[in-house]
């Protein structure tokens, strides 16, 4: 086996592991078979889209969908239209989105509360996308129905440009949650608040919150390292924050400020936040074309320029006025006026929408029931303080009679504190006892283990002395079969009493002690030096489960040796154990010719074969083999 530096392996190993994280996603999900396991999955893995194309996530949910359909279950068919208006939304198409969810938002009364839970909130945020801020009002209010926390308006007060109203509502709500420490929380929060004072045009106090949040990001930065798992975003709300700043000082027409920390923002957007906010790069590709259109850089302003109409579907409204501005910089009078145009034109579209009447009154009924809950709130509390002042002034009437009975209290800690100190010196001196007995008795479980091993060995040594003795082919492979059994369980034994810990096996170095003994018999006879990568890293079991999987590694690392790799030029072989809260994961993979198509696993009479299906019902599981003629796969779960 080829030596490896551990550095290397576990390099390439997170690499992989980063790389195919979606796909394993996808491959868990395909593996389940019930809606609701589908749906925790789906919903509970946060990476499922990573380093996959999603069109693979929409051929098998639509599968799903139609295949509840075909069957007529109507509750698997709710639960795998959510999963698909999911998947619209993450491609940015709200439109459908809203088509499939507002059907079971309708029908709410009837569905699951986790289901409802999770339509609302892809209701939400689609009809934030879409500018319909009346129904997402609406679904804001039906979502406290159903226990949110932490519902607040403050977002759709500041979409509508009420941007003062919206200030007011983030400081009431957020405001309180700052703890003293939380540099990134206080960095996050003067931020929030230096953008809504910028859209009121209050510029120079923005740039006051703006340099307060730089202050407070940069402490949490010089206090944590890139360790912590806020560094990267910390990093990334730097970036916005002086992107912020840039446009604040453009506002200002300090463009040689603004421009260069406008750039720092695109540069951190790009590095640190993997593609996920392009509104914020396009804002600053904006307010970078127009520093340079105004300090007269055209070429540069071009640039920027193109870069927004190369990375956006839809172009922001104030796209066109920058083109107008530009070629009335560059002197092109006509092209200037055809953008200006058309600038003026889809913002007094934008401007009726938003002024929508009905959505105004919706949101100041909505602002006087929030004050209306405050004062209340406010009143119960000066209420709650005169009741404390009441009560503190009987507590002083009594204090006098209760200093009295605190002294014969006193007296009675006394006696009592002494005879518990004779009785805590006795319970210390027999948990001295119970600690040395407890170390006799590791003691001898370490001795148990080492003489298992040792008779374990004897019985090896045996079967080799009979082995050399047998002329006949068949029987000297059946023994050399049994020996290596044997040295598989003694193994077990040797690495219990070498550790601290009886009860567990680390079967990293178990599994990598097992392979050596395996290979130092075959390597000998094979025509090329073999591969065995082995992922089993932190995972500990008992001894009653350690055993069985030996047994299974045994068999199966002999078989590859003796059969798998005959004219395979480059032969492999992966083993994997892995861990999670519910259950452990094995999988052993080798790249050799596979198994014989007239091979029948499950009827098999080959003592080896009928070893490990009976190893595996042992572990309360089932085998699956996987044979596609690149190899043979074998897998299964076990508690």
């Amino acid at each position: 086996m080829k030596r490896i530096s551990l550095l290397l392996v576990l390099f390439f190993l997170s690499v992989a592991f980063t790389y195919a994280q979606g796909e394993r996603v996808l491959s868990d999900y395909k593996r389940l078979s019930t809606y609701k396991e589908h749906f925790d999955l789906y919903f509970g893995a946060s990476d499922r889209f990573e380093d996959i194309d999603l069109k693979d996530w929409y051929n098998e949910v639509r599968d799903n969908v139609y295949e509840a359909e075909k069957g007529n279950d109507i509750v698997a068919t709710n639960y795998y239209k959510t999963i698909l208006a999911d998947l619209y939304f993450h491609e940015n198409n709200f439109e459908e989105t809203v088509v499939i969810v507002q059907k079971l938002y309708d029908v709410r009364e009837v569905l699951d509360e986790n289901l409802v839970m999770r339509v609302l909130e892809l209701l939400d945020t689609s009809y934030g996308e879409l500018l319909l801020f009346n129904k997402q009002l609406e679904v804001r209010t039906e979502k406290r129905k159903y226990g949110f926390k932490n519902i607040y308006f403050y977002d759709i007060y500041s979409n509508l440009g009420l941007h003062r109203d919206a200030r007011k509502d983030y400081i009431l709500h957020e405001k309180q949650k700052l703890e003293d420490g939380d540099y990134y929380g206080h960095a996050n929060f003067n931020n929030n608040v230096g953008v809504y004072l910028m859209r009121e045009k209050i510029t120079y106090t923005a740039v006051h919150h703006y340099k307060m949040a730089l202050s407070f990001v940069d402490l949490f930065l010089n206090k944590y390292d890139n360790g912590h798992d806020r560094y990267d975003e910390a990093l990334f709300l730097k970036g916005l924050i002086k992107g912020n700043l840039g446009q604040s000082y453009m506002d200002l027409k300090r463009y040689d400020e603004a421009i260069p920390l406008l750039e720092s923002d695109v540069k951190s957007s790009k590095e640190y936040a993997n593609g996920r906010y392009l509104a914020n790069l396009l804002t600053s590709w904006k307010e970078l074309a127009r520093s340079h259109t105004a300090i007269g850089n055209l070429d540069a302003a071009k640039a920027y320029l193109d870069t927004i109409e190369g990375n956006s579907n839809v172009l922001p409204i104030e796209f066109k006025k920058l083109k107008a501005d530009y070629y009335l910089k560059k002197g092109a009078a006509d092209s200037a006026s055809y953008y200006y145009k058309k600038y003026i034109r889809d913002k007094d579209s934008v401007t009726d929408l938003l002024l929508d009447k009905t959505v105004l009154g919706l949101v100041v009924s909505s602002d006087l029931e929030n004050q209306r809950i405050t004062l209340e709130k406010q009143k119960q509390d000066i209420i709650k303080s005169q009741n404390e002042i009441l009560e503190r002034d009987k507590k002083l009437t009594y204090g006098k009679i209760v200093l009295f009975f605190s002294l014969l209290i006193l007296g009675g800690i006394i006696f009592a504190y002494t005879k518990k100190s004779k009785r805590q010196r006795l319970i210390e001196d027999q948990n001295k006892i119970i600690e040395q007995s407890l170390v006799e008795k590791d003691s001898l479980l370490k001795e148990i283990h080492h003489r298992v091993k040792n008779n374990l060995q004897m019985v090896s040594s045996l079967l080799s002395l009979q082995s050399r003795n047998t002329r006949n082919d068949e029987v000297v492979s059946a023994l050399e079969e049994g020996k290596s059994r044997v040295k598989a369980m003694a193994l077990i034994h040797q690495k219990l009493y070498q550790t601290e810990d009886l009860s567990v096996i680390e079967m990293d170095g178990y599994i990598d002690s097992l392979v050596k003994s395996i290979s130092s018999v075959f390597n000998k006879n094979s025509e090329n030096e073999i591969d065995i990568s082995i992922d089993a890293k932190d995972v500990e079991l008992d001894v009653d489960t350690a055993i069985p999987i030996g047994l299974i590694l045994n068999e199966l690392v002999s078989n590859s040796f003796k059969y798998a790799f005959k004219g395979i030029p480059d032969p492999q072989i992966q083993i994997q154990i892995s861990k999670d809260e519910n259950r452990n994961y094995f999988n052993y993979h080798d790249n050799g010719v596979g198994i014989p198509a007239d091979v029948n696993l499950e009827d098999n009479k080959t003592l080896g074969i009928r070893l490990v299906n009976r190893l595996v019902a042992q572990l309360k599981s089932k085998l699956h083999v996987q044979n596609n003629g690149t190899g043979v796969e074998f897998w299964f779960y076990f508690n």
